[in-house]
């Protein structure tokens, strides 16, 4: 329905604690509607603010320790906005929440 209406759909939130059947079709999902121009829907399941900069956080020091950040870096509201759980694509958001 999604596809076909040309929506978009976002799941924010922590999967982690979801079947694997469940986060294999939410990420089915994004990844076959993450090309829509149209509405986009999302869903906040598990999510909190305080949990978001959390994963911020540790992705951010994860980029350091890989060596795809420098530690001198500022940090600007730019900066957080990549690594915003929200605003990732499915694939980024995917890998993270493996980790």
């Amino acid at each position: 329905v999604a596809t076909k209406n040309n929506v978009r759909v976002k799941m924010i939130g922590d999967r982690r604690r979801f079947p694997k059947d469940i986060i294999e079709g939410i990420n089915r999902l994004e990844r076959e509607t993450c090309e829509a121009t149209g509405l986009t829907f999302v869903i906040a399941v598990n999510y909190g603010g305080r949990d978001e900069i959390r994963r911020a956080a540790i992705a951010l020091c994860d980029d350091v320790k890989e060596g795809k950040r420098d530690i001198s870096e500022s940090f600007s509201e730019a900066t957080g906005s990549k690594c915003r759980m929200s605003l990732r694509k499915p694939k980024e958001a995917v890998a993270l929440q493996r980790k």
